[in-house]
């Protein structure tokens, strides 16, 4: 009797888990570009005791096999770096360390950290400090560039022309962490751009785009993880 209900228990969850990938490839497959999915959960709105709050992604771009998502809000001020150094590249960042082990594990369950793909990142110059591009990187979960901003997001060409789309507003828990907000509740957000002198690159409250945006150790500046994932999970 006993193995029997363990047996039909079981049966349940792989069901649920079943169902639940097949309502989130029903979600990806539908989405168009522009429009905004949920895909994992964080903690938002500053109130453990509810538990984490499902996280909201805007499509950016998408294909017959997946899709790239950038974080709608912002949901974290985390530094690009925790010690000022003269100098750092997206590549050797505690950002991206962070991004790649701390985050997925926190924000993704097992089936949902599984669509997550690899990406080849291209890092190109810094054409305000003559810093050649560096090599690519390899990368789950990354920051935008200012080139894919402008791609991506942007209806300028240049980036440092204010641009509306590139505006990012926080959640109630990157508030409570002290996130420097301005603009009528408008934030900064990091980019993966290597910068000279100590500052990295970033996304202003008003849409620009700058090489040189933030000293790299401020906890005040915040983060839209990007990734692409797989519609189906295979």
């Amino acid at each position: 009797m006993k193995k029997k209900f363990l047996l039909v228990a079981l049966a349940a969850i792989l069901a649920l888990a079943f169902s639940s990938c097949d309502k989130t490839e029903k979600m990806l497959k539908e989405a168009e570009i522009g429009e905004v999915v949920t895909l994992g959960a964080y903690e938002q709105d500053n109130d453990e005791a509810n538990g984490k709050e499902p996280l909201e992604w805007r499509v950016l771009a998408k294909d017959e096999e997946k899709v790239l998502l950038l974080a709608d809000k912002v949901i974290d001020c985390v530094p690009f770096n925790n010690e000022m150094q003269e100098w750092i590249t997206w590549e050797d960042s505690s950002l991206r360390a962070w991004l790649g082990g701390d985050f997925i594990a926190t924000a993704f369950s097992e089936d949902e950290a599984a669509r997550i793909l690899e990406t080849s990142n291209t890092n190109d110059e810094n054409r305000d400090y003559g810093i050649p591009a560096m090599e690519n990187t390899t990368d789950r979960v990354f920051l935008l560039s200012i080139k894919e901003t402008t791609e991506y997001l942007g209806t300028e060409e240049y980036a440092s022309i204010a641009d509306k789309a590139c505006v990012a507003y926080p959640t109630e828990y990157a508030i409570a962490k002290d996130i420097e907000v301005r603009n009528g509740g408008a934030v900064m957000w990091w980019l993966r751009e290597s910068t000279s002198g100590k500052p990295a690159a970033a996304c202003d409250d008003l849409g620009k785009r700058f090489h040189n945006g933030r000293p790299m150790d401020y906890t005040g500046t915040g983060i839209r993880p990007a990734m692409w994932v797989k519609i189906e999970n295979k």
